[in-house]
């Protein structure tokens, strides 16, 4: 049976997108120790200035990751952003913090405390400013929109795919709260008002009882047809984002179902002995030719920490979530810019394997 979730399925779902960003920055900081030690420098201001300007979008990118599920488990479980931001604050410190070890470690070795107070403030203000931006519905100065309106209509979308669920083979109303939908009575009730008044729904003389009709059918059909886009009848959502938001995150043993009311999904993804060549190939490719990409610092640098993420889970076994998570996201970032230098036939060869491999390692 669906539920909404509570502060716990939040907490291990942050707990998720932070321990991934901590595994990516244990493996920058690596990276760049063993860089500085090859090349002599490894107690020079050099160091601790690389290990921030790398560091800062594995950083940028995990609250980015935390903001949102912060809006998007608002809008889910019907908790205030306030409350899931409170709970998120020590958590986020206490990461800040720890993936800063290592820079606060060698700017101590070599005394560089001024170095080590600037840096420190950067990343901790990052922090603040995230936390204080989603409270007035901003994640990196972009429109949350987590509004009531976009609220109801969630809540109103999601009892019509359960009225499309259990009436669009029958003649016979239902008892809109008797339905599996994760709704308190309320919040039904107020959906089933919202569908009476768009006329998606039959209604009947006792109180909170419907069936759906042929409009709810097409609206419905048509939110699953084009899941991104709102409709006319749900202008303020689209379908994924009433049901396919929450996947931050592993979702095993979620209490988070994808899909319809009632329904069952198992998922096994397994990656073949040629898949991880073949994503061990991309790394290099994308570190190898990823400035030839044209990418702003930003884009640059949120590519950057992507690839290093994938990279650390080819280092022990592979989660295919985290992986899937981040190669999305490297693909949205560099698709167009690779598209560009197909187009121009700069490094076709290179670029052909590297759209192709993402296309089909990432869906």
């Amino acid at each position: 049976m669906f539920r909404p979730g509570d502060t716990k399925d939040f907490e291990r779902m942050l707990d998720d997108i932070l321990d991934r960003a901590k595994t990516a920055s244990a493996t920058t900081s690596a990276q760049v120790q063993a860089e500085s030690a090859a090349r002599g420098s490894l107690l020079s201001s050099g160091t601790v200035i690389v290990l921030e300007q790398r560091l800062t979008p594995i950083h940028e990118s995990a609250l980015a990751d935390a903001m949102r599920l912060i809006v998007q488990f608002s809008e889910r479980a019907g908790i205030s952003v306030s409350e899931l931001a409170d709970i998120a604050k020590p958590k986020l410190a206490a990461f800040t913090a720890e993936i800063t070890l290592g820079l606060a470690t060698t700017a101590n070795r070599i005394g560089l405390t001024q170095l080590l107070t600037q840096a420190s403030a950067r990343f901790q203000r990052r922090v603040e400013n995230s936390l204080a931006d989603v409270h007035i519905g901003f994640i990196q100065g972009r429109s949350a929109i987590v509004t009531e309106n976009s609220t109801n209509q969630s809540k109103a979308l999601r009892m019509l795919q359960a009225l499309y669920d259990a009436t669009r083979a029958k003649t016979e109303p239902v008892f809109v709260e008797e339905l599996n939908t994760g709704l308190a009575v309320e919040d039904a009730k107020a959906a089933w008002r919202y569908l009476k008044d768009r006329g998606l729904i039959d209604t009947f003389n006792i109180p909170y009882t419907a069936r759906i009709n042929g409009a709810g059918v097409d609206a419905i059909e048509g939110a699953k047809d084009h899941p991104d886009q709102p409709s006319a009848d749900f202008p303020s959502v689209s379908y994924n984002i009433v049901y396919n938001t929450m996947n931050i995150g592993t979702m095993s043993n979620s209490p988070i179902q994808q899909g319809g009311i009632q329904s069952t999904h198992t998922q096994n993804v397994i990656y073949s002995a040629q898949d991880i060549s073949d994503l061990t190939k991309l790394v290099a490719e994308l570190t190898s030719h990823l400035g030839e990409l044209g990418l702003d610092d930003a884009g640059k640098r949120k590519a950057e920490a992507q690839i290093a993420m994938i990279n650390a889970q080819l280092l022990h076994e592979p989660d295919p979530v985290i992986i899937n998570q981040a190669g999305r996201t490297l693909r949205n970032i560099v698709e167009g810019a690779a598209g560009s230098l197909l187009a121009t036939a700069v490094q076709p060869t290179v670029w052909g394997w590297v759209h192709e491999a993402m296309r089909r390692l990432f869906g």
